[in-house]
């Protein structure tokens, strides 16, 4: 709608003069490239993360922010580029910056608030992450949702006969989203059905061999069934998989198993 009414500004100048045109010709043409700027340092930005070039990326998406409209959309994406890059206090600062301005759309909010719990988490305030993403849930019920609320559900130590009902109703809700399944594998793996969490394991590591989770809760079982064989074979995929600050399995936790084996 903006440009129409650009268009017709600017044919509306050329009607009632040359100059007047040409004036109002530079001024809708330095407005289109004020508004596209954020757009150009997005671009740029996934450029750059496509090459792996994390920095540069996340320098980019901070200018595109720091413009004042660049709109949700970019600045949530790069809520999550910081937390994959463990910046989760930057993370916080923008993500509460988009929750409270009053031109995200309803749908955006969702989605920021969702990152917002997974962000208290990784900070250590679990109560406060799970209080949010319990919240969030009443109001929306999608696969993110499940994949978090499971989650969070499981590492902060919840009822496991609860949690593990609330994990299969999220496989019965999309069976095909990797965090959903792996939830349930552990909470199966929590309340002693290894033969089930077994089995849902193999799948999840034929769905998405490079999950480091897939791997680590797969020796979990293996060595909870007294195959330690089996469990330091699975470990050994480990520096194959690919590690960002979002996962959730520790090096420290990884470490800890080798030993035990």
């Amino acid at each position: 709608m903006i440009y129409i009414i650009l268009a017709f500004l600017i044919f509306f100048g050329f009607k009632t003069g040359f100059w007047t045109g040409i004036i109002v010709s530079v001024i809708s043409l330095g407005f289109v490239i004020y508004k596209a700027i954020p757009t150009i340092y997005a671009f740029l930005g996934n450029s750059a993360y496509g090459k792996d070039d994390e920095e540069k990326a996340l320098k980019f998406y901070d200018k595109a922010v720091a413009t004042g409209h660049s709109g949700a959309a970019i600045a949530i994406t790069y809520v999550l580029m910081l937390m994959r890059a463990g910046k989760m206090d930057k993370a916080l600062t923008v993500v509460n910056n988009v929750i409270a301005d009053r031109k995200t759309k309803i749908q955006e909010k969702y989605t920021a608030k969702q990152y917002r719990s997974l962000i208290y988490f990784k900070m250590g305030d679990s109560e406060e992450a799970l209080q949010d993403a319990y919240e969030i849930f009443e109001e929306c019920k999608n696969t993110t949702m499940y994949g978090l609320l499971g989650y969070l559900k499981l590492a902060c130590d919840e009822p496991i006969a609860e949690t593990l009902n609330f994990c299969k109703e999220a496989y019965d809700y999309n069976n095909e989203d990797r965090d959903i399944v792996d939830n349930l594998v552990l909470a199966y793996y929590k309340n002693g059905d290894l033969d089930d969490a077994e089995n849902l394991a193999e799948d999840l590591i034929e769905m998405s061999p490079k999950f480091v989770e897939a791997y680590y809760h797969s020796a979990l079982i293996a060595n909870a069934k007294g195959d330690k064989d089996k469990a330091k074979e699975l470990l050994s995929h480990l520096p194959d998989c690919t590690r960002t600050a979002l996962t959730t399995v520790s090096e420290e936790e990884i470490e800890d198993l080798k030993k035990e084996l």
